[in-house]
């Protein structure tokens, strides 16, 4: 069976729409990556804690970040957890930064 002028045309044709409909979803796929914020910078700092141990932003909300240069009472929890249940050999003096200081 031969195929016409117009089969082809209609193959073709088809074939781009495809070709564009797949480039098109890895775009919209590809976008909340490669266009986002790492999502720790998207969170606060912890600067205080909640039920007095857990690091937090504010009463309820624990989506936040510890890290190098944050002081505080949010840092004393973290230590001290650290210490106490972990049986880390680090003193809690609620600062952070390379090496926390030794008891």
């Amino acid at each position: 069976m031969k195929t016409t002028t117009a089969q082809r045309r209609g193959v073709r044709r088809g074939t781009r729409v495809l070709a564009l409909g797949v480039t098109a979803a890895i775009a919209l796929l590809a976008l909340p990556v490669l266009g986002a914020a790492p999502a720790a910078a998207a969170l606060p700092s912890c600067t205080t804690t909640d039920r007095g141990a857990i690091p937090a932003a504010g009463r309820d909300n624990h989506q936040c970040v510890l890290g190098s240069g944050n002081q505080g009472v949010a840092v004393k929890a973290l230590q001290k957890s650290l210490r106490d249940c972990n049986k880390q050999s680090i003193g809690v003096d609620g600062s952070t930064g390379p090496r926390p200081a030794r008891p």
